[in-house]
């Protein structure tokens, strides 16, 4: 799996490309982020369980489309607006589709794009995965490997995103962020 740096740029650049510029504010980016990160919650279980136990449920249960579709439709219900499920579902889809090009060392190998309903995972192995085996291994040589090829794969992709859309990203964090601590 990409690391929460490469789903984070990816996620940003899919809801930059989606979303109106003069919309785009600190609460949007952070809600965006989270949606970048939310299949992988499922490695909560190996805080509790360990790595042989909790790594199970990584990667099934919040790794295919049915889980997009499922949080697309509480958060369509919940904003009452379709642009934000359609959202939801691209960044959640493309969090479970760029786990598949990675290289995947544990049970199961591979996502499985259309869990309940067929079991089988894909794998395509194109770039090295995070290595999250223990705490040595999360901070290792070939963890900061994946991390660069990520950088230099998505972010070039969401700097392009934000001169296409004209995001001052100068403005956006500083206004946001000192001005709302005034209010």
């Amino acid at each position: 799996m990409p690391s929460p740096i490469g789903h984070s740029f990816l996620s940003l650049s899919i809801g930059f490309l989606i979303e109106n510029k003069y919309r785009i504010n600190i609460k949007l980016i952070i809600f965006i982020i989270f949606l970048g990160i939310l299949p992988d919650l499922d490695l909560f279980p190996i805080l509790f369980m360990g790595i042989e136990k909790g790594g199970k449920f990584h990667q099934i249960y919040t790794h295919n489309f049915l889980f997009a579709l499922f949080i697309s439709l509480i958060i369509s219900l919940l904003s009452k607006n379709k642009k934000y499920a359609i959202l939801s579902f691209a960044i959640i889809s493309s969090h479970i589709l760029i786990d598949t090009l990675v290289t995947d060392f544990r049970e199961p190998i591979g996502v499985p794009l259309f869990y309940p309903f067929w079991n089988r995972t894909f794998c395509l192995g194109l770039f090295p995965g995070i290595n999250k085996g223990s705490l040595s291994e999360l901070f290792s040589l070939s963890n900061l490997k994946a991390i660069g090829i990520e950088l230099i794969l998505f972010l070039p992709i969401f700097l392009i995103i934000v001169a296409m859309k004209r995001v001052n990203l100068k403005k956006l964090f500083f206004y946001d962020i000192f001005s709302s601590s005034k209010k």
